[in-house]
């Protein structure tokens, strides 16, 4: 039996995005009999709980030290190694070759070379020619919305969320920047939510950290608001929720595969892209960025709460943009 081997990380200020996809391509793989093994950096549990669904081995110490130690867990007959980690260069794949027999590289940005036997990049409209000069010529190149990879918990609730969603106004949003929100965008947008948006109620996805930096507001409103503590609530909750604000991350996709509109800020160059190109396709809007005021930002949301005809429309893009349907892609095309 071939094994997968994992390399990623999560943190605080890496967020757990780049574990959030990889599981969603471990689940994949392990549905083809494929055996699953996560290695990631000490503490990356804590920012992705849900890698307990898989053996994981914790590492530290220098990237020597982390060659030697992945090569003693690689199975010596057949691994397969997927890279989802933007520290590690091309010398660092090249090293891997002793004990993987392929590579799969995860990315965002075709801005350095690679060694790969495949590479993934599941940016809106990036096309398979913008890799030519950066990977093997043998290398198999996957590009595109087609590729995005979300959990199976997400992909499950997609006809529930075909016949749920329906014209009307927004009464319930989810606030959603991700498992460490490394921007504080709860901590300054909840305060304008709860003053100019009375209408509305609240659902709250976050980590740990950022839970316990709003907790007082949360208990003030509890009326109103409603906190996701655990990973396996957010499925149900973009379910039944109208509206996301948010960042065009990880689970944007999975906000895609269940027709859920999203109101994005936009906290950095490196989110500024994916976020453009997700609200080009009409899926989303932008609503501000990082240095943003918070009541304008609410305006602009309230606005956007109360517009029957375009929170349809941007439902009917979102689920045209993603089926939820990419990791399973994935492993067909290297399998």
């Amino acid at each position: 039996m071939t094994t997968i081997v994992f390399r990623c990380d999560a943190s605080s200020t890496l967020g757990a995005g780049h574990v959030a996809r990889c599981l969603a391509l471990a689940d994949a793989f392990a549905h083809a009999d494929y055996k699953i093994l996560f290695v990631t950096r000490k503490g990356s549990v804590n920012a992705a709980p849900n890698l307990t669904r898989y053996n994981y081995v914790e590492i530290e110490g220098n990237e020597a030290v982390e060659l030697d130690r992945l090569g003693s867990l690689a199975d010596a007959n057949d691994t397969t190694l997927v890279l989802d980690h933007r520290e590690r260069h091309i010398n660092y794949e090249k090293a891997c070759r002793r004990f993987a027999s392929r590579i799969l590289v995860i990315t965002d940005f075709p801005d350095r070379p690679h060694d790969c036997d495949a590479l993934v990049d599941q940016t809106i409209g990036r096309q398979a020619s913008e890799y030519v000069a950066q990977v093997p010529k043998t290398s198999t190149v996957l590009t595109g919305s087609q590729y995005a990879l979300v959990g199976k918990s997400f992909v499950s609730l997609r006809d529930q969320a075909k016949s749920r969603r329906k014209a009307g106004p927004a009464q319930r949003i989810l606030l959603t920047f991700g498992a460490t929100d490394p921007f504080n965008y709860l901590g300054r947008l909840l305060p304008a939510l709860l003053e100019h948006a009375r209408g509305l109620k609240i659902d709250i996805a976050a980590g740990s950290r950022p839970l316990d930096d709003i907790k007082a507001v949360c208990d003030a409103h509890a009326n109103r608001i409603s906190v996701l503590r655990a990973p396996n609530e957010m499925p149900g909750a973009i379910l039944e929720t109208d509206l996301a604000v948010g960042l065009a991350g990880a689970s944007a996709w999975e906000r895609c595969v269940l027709g859920l509109p999203s109101a994005l800020f936009i906290p950095s160059d490196y989110h500024l892209l994916a976020t453009e190109r997700l609200a080009a396709t009409g899926a989303a809007q932008v609503v501000g960025g990082n240095d943003f005021e918070p009541a304008h930002a609410v305006r602009r949301i309230v606005t956007l709460a109360q517009d029957e005809a375009l929170l349809t429309r941007m439902s009917d893009r979102a689920f045209a943009l993603c089926d939820g349907n990419g990791a399973a892609r994935i492993v067909n095309a290297v399998h």
